[in-house]
């Protein structure tokens, strides 16, 4: 079943944040979670109205490089497939870059020709972002893996062979392209396209800055006009899940820029503060549990899924102390204050990494693997957000993943489910 949202012109991602903060995100599982259907749809939307542009700009960088006036360099690559369109851009003082790879769909020819030259083709059937390293290292800020230029273009973009670097992989509509606008609208993925969502959102930013030094705004500002007497069609039927969409839709103008950063931070922060709220109550059990049954150090530590996962609590007062959980994947850390009433008043959550130990002062802000700090507010039940991590894809998935083991620890222990009640409070966009 699918339901429409739109025209897109009318889509407000201020209107669509408050209204999923202030009804549907307390009946939401896990927000954190969420923010990865707004990347989707920010990166479904700006492929879908760029690629043109884009296509444009690969076609001039294939006659010579482009510097830009920021230290980044556009230059051709070619791949194994002859309807492959691609260039890279890479800066003069950081290592690696970002591949642009558009996969031009093949027309029939004329005059006993299968097909057309890739040059007289204009119809794009998929856009993939890479990124590569150079000597050994990648772009800063990118944590997952990959290969060198030349291996990432020996792999392809056909999806014949899985591209490890790929940050994110997009298909603009066909329909549009054969039918023009008469389609009336644009069709969201049943699936994610998007890989890395942090450093999707970086390489799509420093391809906006291409575009404009290159005067290719101007074709862009024309398509995304056109677009917006569309309609988006999407599979998901959950409001709050459409909510998240016209987030995603409604920020992006091209391709991402300062507005949907900053809804996209914004977002990261509150979901934050919303999950641990709602996992206060089970964490406060969790606690005390584990010092009652006596798992109150390393040697003595709470183990469950065929000793894969340990779990101690060390007081260092009578209100305060720390939660250690260490996963198969990484340890997580939880420094934490109570109330008199033994509730949750403050914490300090981290993804130390495997160099740190649990004997290790409390995590801050300067440090490696720090995720936040949040404390109750003095007018009410609520957490606020004091300190919070980089919107990076690193802390994006550790915050996702101590939210996550914070509810399997409480599971496991068998102590009290319910959620607490009420909601951090909205921060305005």
């Amino acid at each position: 079943m699918s339901k429409e949202i739109g025209p897109i012109a009318q889509l407000d991602d201020n209107r669509a944040y408050r209204r999923y903060f202030d009804g549907h995100a307390k009946s939401r599982k896990a927000n954190g979670l969420d923010l990865g259907l707004i990347v989707d749809a920010t990166v479904t939307m700006s492929v879908e109205t760029i690629w043109p542009a884009l296509l444009t700009l690969s076609r001039r960088v294939a006659e010579g490089d482009i510097a830009l006036s920021n230290g980044w360099t556009l230059r051709t690559a070619r791949t194994l497939r002859s309807h492959d369109s691609t260039f890279v851009m890479e800066h003069e003082d950081t290592p690696g870059g970002f591949l642009f790879n558009c996969s031009i769909r093949e027309e029939p020819g004329s005059g006993g020709a299968r097909f057309k030259p890739a040059a007289e083709c204009d119809m794009v059937s998929a856009v993939t972002c890479c990124a590569y390293r150079a000597d050994g290292l990648f772009p800063p800020g990118y944590i997952g893996y990959g290969h060198d230029l030349e291996g990432t273009l020996a792999l392809g973009f056909d999806g014949s062979k899985y591209q490890i670097g790929k940050l994110f992989v997009s298909k603009p509509s066909i329909h549009l392209q054969l039918s023009g606008m008469e389609f009336g609208r644009i069709l969201m993925p049943p699936s994610s396209p998007v890989s890395d969502p942090a450093m999707a959102i970086e390489a799509l930013e420093l391809l906006g800055e291409a575009f404009r030094e290159t005067g290719l705004d101007p074709m862009i500002d024309k398509r995304r006009a056109e677009l917006g007497e569309l309609m988006i069609e999407d599979f998901h039927i959950n409001e709050a899940d459409r909510l998240l969409v016209e987030m995603g839709v409604g920020a992006v103008r091209g391709t991402p820029g300062e507005r949907t950063g900053g809804m996209l931070r914004h977002f990261y922060a509150q979901a934050a503060a919303l999950d641990f709220e709602r996992l206060a109550e089970r964490l406060a059990a969790s606690v005390a549990k584990l010092r009652s049954d006596g798992h109150d150090a390393a040697e003595t530590s709470f183990d469950w899924g065929d000793m894969d996962n340990h779990a101690f609590v060390r007081m260092s007062s009578e209100t305060g102390g720390m939660l250690w959980i260490d996963t198969q994947q990484t340890p997580y850390r939880i420094d934490f204050s109570t109330d008199e009433n033994g509730s949750i008043a403050a914490l300090t959550v981290a993804a130390p990494g495997s160099t740190k130990t649990s004997e290790d002062p409390t995590p801050t802000p300067e440090d490696r693997g720090f995720l936040g700090e949040f404390v109750r507010d003095d007018a009410g039940p609520d957490f606020t957000i004091y300190e919070i991590a980089d919107f990076t894809t690193r802390d994006i998935r550790n915050m996702n993943g101590i939210v996550s083991v914070i509810d399997r620890l409480a599971e496991k222990l068998d102590v009290d489910h319910k959620p607490t009640a009420g909601t951090a409070a909205t921060p305005s966009l």
